[in-house]
């Protein structure tokens, strides 16, 4: 069908046969500017249209996990009642464990589905990275607890980043989903520094955990063939490429890096000073 016309106008015989050439190929790059704004027209579209679906269906799925999750710490506390055994109690663990790792998963769909609608209004600012690291932890304080985990405080001499609060939490919590997914728990460091007056990097350790070069190439979207440590791992892609896209956001980024120690994921924040 038709897509676009150019019309020339002026005296009959203006338009003659040595400018018919340039004519034709202004002809032709009006119709290729025409067809790239109707399909980026129909991209946009669809992203918006699946960004719109899969929010009301993460939604859906969110309310009964939240549910189940409450009823199963009321148990866990003994609000309705003693537990009668330790079969009972390591039951009701793993229910909460499954349970807030399908959270994790539908909380990580949702923003990333905000992300790819573009429809995110950020608020950026000068952020002490310490306290914001502290709160990016507070969702997952049942798993620290269960797990052992700690997490020495960052040093309060680091100069502050610019980001927005809300979104620098969520790609701390997407680098936190990751190496909990991979590496053995106990053994997680977060570590900061700044390496110039333009750059804070935050480290997160993963000791002896070895991610291969083939998987390190495609760490974010879809997994590689041979599989290595993607295999069923689908939380932690989500976690990373969570973490990655809400860096760019922010204008950081993230990378993994492998070292005689293990493995680090490294995240570039801009200094706010």
């Amino acid at each position: 069908g038709l897509i676009g016309a150019l019309l020339v106008a002026g005296q009959p015989g203006v338009v003659s046969a040595a400018t018919q050439p340039a004519i034709d190929v202004l002809a032709g790059l009006a119709r290729i500017s025409l067809v790239q704004t109707l399909l980026h027209d129909e991209a946009s579209r669809a992203a918006r249209t699946r960004a719109a679906i899969l929010d009301t269906i993460s939604h859906e799925f969110r309310t009964p996990i939240t549910v189940i999750l409450g009823f199963t710490e009321l148990y866990e506390e003994g609000v309705l009642g003693p537990i009668a055994s330790d079969q009972q109690h390591e039951a009701l663990g793993a229910i909460h464990r499954n349970t807030y790792r399908l959270l994790r998963l539908v909380d990580g769909l949702l923003d990333l589905a905000r992300i790819e609608s573009g429809e995110i209004e950020l608020h950026t600012g000068a952020v002490r990275l310490g306290p914001c690291l502290q709160e990016a932890l507070l969702p997952f304080e049942q798993l620290i607890i269960s797990q052992q985990l700690t997490f020495e405080p960052l040093s309060e001499t680091l100069p502050r980043v610019w980001a927005d609060p809300q979104w620098l939490r969520r790609a701390v919590a997407g680098m936190l989903i990751f190496a909990l997914e991979i590496a053995p728990a106990e053994i997680l460091h977060f570590h900061a520094r700044s390496s110039d007056s333009e750059v804070v990097t935050l480290e997160l350790a993963l000791a002896e955990t070895i991610i291969p070069s083939t998987a390190q190439a495609g760490m974010f979207g879809a997994a590689p063939e041979d599989g290595g440590i993607w295999r069923g791992s689908a939380l932690a892609r989500l976690g990373l490429e969570l973490s990655r896209r809400t860096l760019e956001l922010l204008g950081g980024r993230l990378r993994i890096e492998q070292g005689a120690g293990g493995a680090r994921l490294v995240a570039e924040l801009r200094t706010a000073e």
